[in-house]
């Protein structure tokens, strides 16, 4: 995505460029974290009910606003929407272009974390989420139980040593450095084009 970038380095703030993408991906995108703590590989009836319960409140509500393209059609539209909110409203009430982006953005994000914070569903161990009964919070611990998963219990040094000693988690990281290189890469292009001194504001960023 690409970076806001302003005119001088003292009135310039740098937005993550997700004024559109906002809406469903930071915010929403998070209860994948908390629904992989209660998934095992059963298939049972019971079970299946209560996945698409976590389902429906969390990661249905994401899925419904995407299509295979969506993503690249949010990092283009966003640039054309931020160049139009710095244009449009800049030093409208005295405040900056650039600034309203972020109070956009947050108006965009906030109505997302208030309903993660009531929907995201915890661990199966302590949840208090209000959709799941009692019976589908034992079956929620009964399942993980099954597949050996305890309980969290805080992070200490020998927490440390089990994770670095796993050969998965190094594999993991570097092919993460290389992922973030190739994704997260672009969106700095904005700062490239600015230093050349050629484009306005609004050219940067579409």
């Amino acid at each position: 995505m690409s970076e806001v970038v302003n005119k001088t380095d003292h009135d310039s703030a740098p937005s993550e460029s997700k004024v559109l993408a906002a809406v469903n991906t930071s915010e929403l995108e998070n209860g994948n974290k908390p629904n992989q703590s209660w998934w095992n590989k059963s298939t049972r009836t019971k079970e299946r009910k209560l996945l698409l319960k976590l389902d429906l409140f969390i990661l249905h509500v994401k899925s419904d606003w995407y299509t295979p393209k969506a993503s690249f059609a949010a990092q283009m539209f966003s640039g054309y929407l931020q160049a139009a909110v710095y244009t449009g409203l800049d030093g409208v009430h005295g405040i900056p272009g650039w600034r309203w982006l972020f109070l956009i953005c947050g108006c965009i994000n906030v109505p997302g974390a208030i309903w993660g914070f009531f929907a995201v569903p915890d661990s199966p161990y302590d949840t208090k989420v209000f959709y799941l009964n009692e019976e589908e919070k034992t079956l929620a611990r009964s399942r993980v139980i099954e597949v050996g998963r305890k309980p969290f219990d805080g992070v200490n040094l020998q927490t440390f040593k089990s994770v670095l000693s796993r050969p998965f988690v190094w594999v993991f990281v570097i092919n993460y450095i290389f992922f973030c290189l190739d994704t997260y890469g672009p969106g700095f292009f904005a700062i490239y084009l600015k230093s050349l001194g050629e484009y306005t504001v609004q050219e940067v960023n579409v």
